[in-house]
């Protein structure tokens, strides 16, 4: 005496049911990057005239949508002819080399300062395209977004007598590219 029918599709149903929950759960519950990088200058009160350095800046998040936490190294801007450096960060950036939690983010700031001394190249219009570049786990790369940064001249749209520190500018050696 043999099962009907209905009892055997109900079997494989149940189990393409349980194997697409499981490869969906185990890709879920690991960490899951995503990198964005946007220019925008910091939002003053108003009346306040007088606006530092550091009011222009790139802003790199790191967002982690998966469950798992995720280590970061390593953060560098690729520029379009394939070099990468490694900038000096804000005092409010989160530290490099920094776990990112699941459903959490990273961010680094970017001042106009250091942005101005990055040895990489720019279009005849002055503009420097960039892309953020970060190094986590055991060695992965995730390659962010393409940013068009315009920067505004020495002493624009800042007051006259700005002060522009040197940053602390790494250049990646060639044999590190990749």
């Amino acid at each position: 005496m043999s099962a009907p029918p209905w009892v055997s599709y109900a079997a494989l149903a149940a189990s393409l049911i349980s194997i697409v929950w499981n490869v969906y759960s185990w890709w879920i519950n690991g960490p899951r990057l995503r990198l964005v990088a946007h220019d925008r200058p910091v939002i003053f009160p108003p009346g306040t005239e007088d606006r530092p350095p550091e009011s222009w800046l790139l802003v790199v998040e790191c967002h982690n949508r998966g469950r798992g936490a995720a280590k970061v190294h390593e953060l560098w801007l690729r520029g379009t002819d394939g070099r990468a450096c490694e900038a000096e960060l804000t005092e409010n950036s989160d530290p490099i080399d920094k776990t990112i939690d699941g459903h959490s983010m990273a961010k680094w700031i970017i001042s106009l300062g250091t942005l101005r001394n990055i040895p990489l190249p720019t279009t005849e219009d002055g503009v420097l395209f960039l892309r953020p570049q970060v190094t986590w786990g055991g060695g992965k790369k995730l390659l962010g977004n393409q940013v068009a940064l315009l920067l505004p001249d020495e002493g624009q749209p800042f007051s006259p007598n700005e002060q522009v520190g040197k940053p602390t500018i790494r250049v990646r050696p060639a044999d590190e590219q990749g």
